[in-house]
């Protein structure tokens, strides 16, 4: 799909594999856009992606799992409050 529309959500995942590569067969990245005629579409990413606009990306790891010490301790913590 070729031209210009606007972005209206990019969003998806990635997941590091055993060597600490991208693994691309759990990896994501999801895309909705509206064309000028006002109609919106999306999809899974699965070629090249060129903004013609500066795009801002919100990035975040998060660790799996908790111990029970922190989880304990987040407890004492909102009981103080």
């Amino acid at each position: 799909m070729q031209g210009s529309y606007q972005l209206i959500s990019l969003s998806g995942s990635f997941e590091y594999g055993e060597n600490h590569n991208v693994d691309g067969e759990n990896s994501r990245l999801n895309i909705t856009l509206s064309h000028h005629d006002g109609k919106v579409f999306g999809g899974l990413v699965t070629g090249s992606l060129i903004a013609a606009e500066p795009v801002y990306i919100i990035a975040a790891s998060l660790k799996q799992g908790t111990s029970k010490d922190t989880s304990q301790e987040l407890k004492k913590r909102r009981s103080a409050n």
